[in-house]
């Protein structure tokens, strides 16, 4: 920190990793390489994943719900993809090291985290014919 900054100056956690996103703006694509999780802040974001013809919608995330936790919790590529569809979507993104402090010293992070990746999988596994449904809205 320089002589000139002031503690007010430095930006904190929260306001370093806020990103903005117009409508229709590609957030991150299915197979991306990402190593973050995102909060939206305000706006929404579409999850889609691809089908052999067409895109599928997942979900439409809003307000306090967060998205690219599979990604922040493995390394691995992007299972979706990503897109805003308001704009002025804002986004607080949290990379790896910062997920894996939370999860380690907030166990409420942890279950809530655990909590929604369990009730996605059961989505995907438990009631493929949802996705049918999706699919067939999507068209």
């Amino acid at each position: 920190m320089s002589q000139c900054q002031t503690q007010s100056e430095i930006p904190t956690f929260a306001e370093r990793s806020i990103a903005m996103f117009d409508e229709g703006e590609t957030i991150f694509e299915d197979g991306a390489v990402g190593r973050e999780m995102f909060v939206v802040l305000s706006g929404a974001v579409e999850i889609s994943i691809r089908s052999k013809t067409k895109q599928i919608i997942m979900r439409i995330l809003r307000k306090g719900q967060f998205f690219g936790e599979f990604s922040a919790i493995d390394a691995k590529p992007r299972s979706a993809t990503a897109r805003s569809t308001e704009s002025g979507t804002r986004l607080m993104r949290i990379d790896q090291a910062e997920f894996v402090y939370l999860v380690t010293n907030q166990p409420a992070f942890a279950l809530m985290v655990m909590n929604v990746l369990v009730s996605r999988l059961r989505t995907r596994v438990v009631h493929p014919e949802e996705l049918e449904y999706r699919y067939a809205a999507s068209m």
